[in-house]
């Protein structure tokens, strides 16, 4: 949870969508129209930062950088992201904002070694989150079945992203099976 205080230098605006209930500031503080207090703000899994608007008791996430970039940085669009352009997800100064399209985005990660190639993008035996073998257990039967790597998930009918959830217990099962890793045995 981050804490916010208010700036006497910044600029305001409405917030798009929400002009008659909150305002935004041009480095990233969002408050209620008519209140000198700014939003507490939280940052999601990924490091986003957001707040909570609500308008008639219907309480809505959205994130900081997106409010910000509407209201100060011009180019705005639906079906463009929002870039930071320092890599830092928790300035969100308009300066360090612009509009891009995903690949755009992406490649902006690349460039800045946000996001590296590697281990990440193979599969097999060598990938990263499948290291060692899985075994997978049908919730209906008990039949278990050895795997190692993606591959071998994805040949036994299994998308992997969704293996590597339930092995790390973020889902419950996939496809009326249970996985564990089998080093987990030991």
């Amino acid at each position: 949870m981050i804490s916010t205080q208010k700036n006497r230098e910044e600029k305001w605006l409405p917030v798009h969508g929400y002009e008659e209930f909150y305002a935004v500031s041009s480095s990233g503080l969002i408050r209620r129209i008519g209140k000198s207090n700014c939003l507490t703000q939280h940052a999601d899994s990924d490091g986003y930062l957001y707040v909570t608007l609500c308008v008639k008791g219907k309480p809505t996430k959205k994130f900081v950088h997106r409010l910000v970039a509407y209201a100060f940085v011009f180019g705005a669009g639906e079906s463009l992201q929002v870039n930071h352009i320092d890599g830092v997800k928790s300035n969100n100064a308009y300066s360090n904002l612009e509009w891009v399209t995903a690949k755009e985005n992406i490649r902006h990660a690349f460039s800045t070694g946000l996001n590296r190639a590697g281990a990440h993008l193979t599969s097999g035996k060598k990938h990263m989150w499948f290291q060692g073998e899985v075994i997978a257990t049908c919730i209906k039967s008990g039949k278990e079945t050895v795997m190692q790597g993606a591959k071998d998930m994805r040949a036994n009918g299994f998308t992997d992203s969704l293996v590597y959830r339930c092995v790390n217990g973020k889902l419950k099962h996939h496809k009326k099976h249970t996985f564990r890793r089998a080093d987990a045995d030991i």
